[in-house]
């Protein structure tokens, strides 16, 4: 159902007032946005909104490191660590979810996609390099530092991009959450070193 407070009198506004929203609440539906064509604006018009989509997609990203530090400072075994990085795979699919848009024109979305993609992996490149250097300045035995790499990779950020993505506000199940196998003993994060975020 859409709410009046994200329309407006354009389909133009209706896309301002819903962007502002999404980038403090991006659970809030898409799917009333009116579809957009190539030649619906002028050039200048889709520079304006694509302002706009650039703000929205920097505020949700922005939140979404933040809640990655936290996570990366909090976790305490293995098990911990992929539950986080499952949850925090909804924010990423956020993003995923405006970027494609089925209202948006091809060549919009195309951009938009191709870009969420690089940032996307990025940030799984970024976690595996922190993760395993903070690792390397712990006490870790070797085998305990390869369960936690091995964690990391198999809840990799990058599966959201293979997600089938609803426009109607609710939250995507990417994968149950593993069965962590333990190697051994729990393994504390790297003697409790905070993880500096490197994205």
């Amino acid at each position: 159902m859409t709410s009046p407070t994200f329309s407006g009198p354009t389909a133009y506004e209706t896309w301002v007032h819903t962007l502002r929203a999404w980038s403090s609440d991006p659970t809030i539906s898409l799917s009333h946005l009116p579809p957009l064509q190539d030649d619906t604006y002028t050039p200048q018009t889709y520079e304006r909104l694509m302002v706009y989509i650039t703000e929205a997609l920097e505020a949700v990203s922005a939140r979404w490191v933040d809640q990655l530090g936290r996570a990366l400072s909090t976790w305490g075994s293995p098990f911990d660590l992929a539950h986080e990085l499952i949850q925090l795979r909804a924010g990423l699919a956020r993003r995923v979810q405006l970027s494609s848009h089925p209202s948006l024109p091809p060549g919009i979305r195309t951009v938009l996609l191709a870009d969420s993609r690089r940032t996307v992996e990025r940030y799984q490149r970024e976690l595996e390099e922190g993760v395993r250097e903070g690792l390397s300045r712990g006490r870790l035995p070797r085998a305990d530092q390869e369960h936690v790499l091995r964690v990391v990779a198999e809840n990799s950020f990058v599966r959201v991009l293979d997600m089938a993505v609803s426009q109607d506000g609710s939250r995507q199940t990417v994968a149950p959450l593993p069965v962590v196998q333990s190697d051994g003993p729990p393994v504390s994060r790297f003697g409790h070193r905070r993880l500096p975020p490197s994205v």
